[in-house]
């Protein structure tokens, strides 16, 4: 899979200069479940970063086909998940762009984070509309120069509350609105979560960063719901079924520059397509808009 940045449309030579440097500190990761860039190409003309290409879906695009998971898969994917994101942090990298689009479960059922680690991503996705809001969370109105551990967290909350209702906690079509309820008491859920999922959710969605828990905090309550919820035991992998057609955007598609169509057939027996819708992308994705894998 090659990403491409296209040094014309990268809003700084800062930005630019950005790209090798975070390519060479991922290095420092190794986590079997974070799929990590292994060669960058710099030209005259663009930068391009070249990682192995995972056959399966989006985290998102599976919830849209199957809705939302089950406590004890959610808690599976909740620990894998965070375990790559402690990786990052005790090695000093913000995930930079944690969002359900690149977080992949595979044909084998494995989750694997991918994209991750990148400021470029996180510079580059800074638009003025309601879905960017949500995912740059209370801060947005004046955001860091560089991501943060805490909006890792933020997004992680996020990402944890799709899995479990299929849902986000707000609808991100109106900005003002937005905006002001993800200002107000994070205790926000309804009574279909559990006591202590929501506990934890309402402090990684706090509206104030310095008041959202550690990763490491943050696994450890995790666990503590494992070892409180060991009737069943919790699934190894993650199944999936395909469903003939799926679309998802990842928000309104009509205000953002980028959205997926993914058509496939009901097994992973055949051929697997993905379609880039692009309004002007800042950054092309060569494998991922024209890719068509026989298997």
């Amino acid at each position: 899979m090659v990403r491409v940045f296209v040094n014309h449309y990268l809003e700084s030579q800062e930005v630019k200069n950005s790209i090798p440097i975070d390519y060479d500190r991922m290095i420092q990761i190794d986590d079997p479940n974070v799929i990590r860039y292994q060669k960058i190409v710099i030209s005259n003309d663009d930068i391009r970063l070249i990682r192995p290409y995972i056959v399966g879906d989006s985290l998102l695009s599976v919830i849209c086909a199957k809705g939302p998971f089950p406590k004890k898969t959610w808690l599976r994917i909740a620990d894998l998940i965070a375990t790559s994101i402690e990786s990052f942090h005790s090695n000093g990298i913000a995930c930079c762009s944690l969002n359900p689009n690149n977080i992949i479960i595979s044909i084998e059922g494995k989750i694997y984070l991918v994209d991750m680690g990148l400021r470029v991503i996180f510079i580059d996705s800074h638009k003025t509309n309601a879905e960017d809001c949500l995912i740059r969370g209370p801060e947005y109105i004046s955001p860091p120069s560089d991501p943060t551990f805490a909006l890792d967290i933020w997004n992680f909350g996020l990402i944890l509350h799709l899995m479990l209702l299929g849902e986000l906690p707000w609808s991100p079509r109106n900005f003002v609105r937005l905006l002001t309820e993800m200002n107000k008491d994070p205790k926000l859920f309804n009574g279909s979560i559990p006591q202590d999922i929501q506990d934890l959710l309402s402090k990684m969605l706090h509206s104030k960063p310095e008041m959202r828990p550690t990763i490491q905090e943050v696994r450890r309550i995790i666990n503590i719901i494992k070892e409180n919820d060991s009737s069943s035991p919790v699934p190894e992998s993650i199944p999936i079924r395909r469903v003939n057609k799926v679309f998802f955007p990842t928000t309104d598609f009509r205000k953002t520059k980028v959205c997926w169509r993914i058509h496939t057939s009901q097994s992973f027996g055949s051929k697997l397509e993905l379609t880039k819708c692009s309004r002007q992308s800042k950054s092309l994705d060569f494998t991922e808009s024209t890719a068509r894998k026989v298997i």
